[in-house]
């Protein structure tokens, strides 16, 4: 599964919305397990913050590129100014998620931001903000920069039983790695780095070729798979990546998580539809 990708809803927790949400629509609905004692019907309370971001050389793109203009802009005499506030600035080229989970039902928002010139100039702030919210019968897809919704019944979770257990997934990737060498393309998949830690939650570690990742491990009794199911080579169809970034650091999309909470409860009003929506 690539996560290259600037489109909304498409990295961070949105990873567990696409994987959990297709689980009904392809090769995973009518496979799975029925929920036993440890599954997503039992699962706590889960509320994640992240923030994506495409850097080159260092620096967040879009930031970068405003900084520049309206530096080049303190040159032009006689020329109507009006830069951006300083704290929309530092949000420029980032996308932030927040994923609310309990049971059944999930929803992701995300907030994009990135600027327009008004003129030579002024700038202006432009904030992209959708939503899905996903349960067992459908989902609400929702453009809420827009104030419009669309409703696909065949977006939906599944409850899934307890995920593998780590031994067993290691056998079972040293045995399709070596697949992969014999036929020339080990480098492919994700190599286990051992245990890590992020945002004060256990993650394993993965690496390949072009990046590297740290991916939940604290869910496993309620189905979450602790594997490279984020990077290029898809071996989990539910799992959480709580840091993503290129290998050494270099150009190129990162993930970062700033707080996830396992079993605090929050306001189920978050799984309800905003009201003033137009259909589209």
């Amino acid at each position: 599964m690539k996560i290259l990708t600037q489109h909304p809803l498409s990295v961070g927790p949105a990873i567990l919305l696409l994987s959990l949400a297709l689980t009904a629509c392809g090769r995973g609905a009518a496979s799975q397990a029925a929920p036993g004692p440890s599954s997503a019907l039992d699962l706590p309370p889960i509320h994640v913050e992240q923030t994506e971001e495409l850097r080159k050389d260092g620096a967040v793109v879009d930031e970068k590129n405003y900084r520049v203009a309206w530096t080049n802009c303190q040159a032009i005499p006689n020329v109507p100014k009006k830069p951006l506030d300083e704290d929309v600035a530092r949000k420029l080229g980032r996308t932030y998620y927040q994923l609310w989970y309990a049971g059944q039902r999930l929803a992701v928002r995300s907030d994009h931001w990135t600027f327009k010139p008004d003129s030579m100039c002024q700038f202006s702030p432009v904030r992209q903000s959708d939503m899905a919210i996903v349960g067992p019968e459908g989902a609400q897809l929702i453009d809420l920069t827009a104030h419009t919704s669309h409703f696909d019944p065949n977006v939906r979770l599944q409850p899934r039983a307890a995920a593998v257990p780590a031994d067993d997934d290691e056998a079972l990737r040293a045995k399709v790695q070596a697949q992969l060498q014999q036929q020339g393309y080990g480098a492919a998949m994700a190599q286990s780095q051992g245990a890590g830690t992020e945002a004060g939650q256990p993650c394993r570690r993965f690496k390949d070729a072009t990046s590297e990742s740290c991916v939940w491990s604290g869910g496993d009794q309620w189905g979450f798979g602790a594997s490279a199911g984020v990077g290029v080579v898809s071996w989990s169809d539910y799992a959480l990546a709580l840091r993503m970034e290129p290998v050494d650091r270099g150009d190129g999309q990162y993930l970062t998580t700033q707080r996830m909470t396992v079993g605090q409860p929050f306001d189920r009003h978050v799984f309800d539809k905003p009201s003033g929506l137009a259909d589209k």
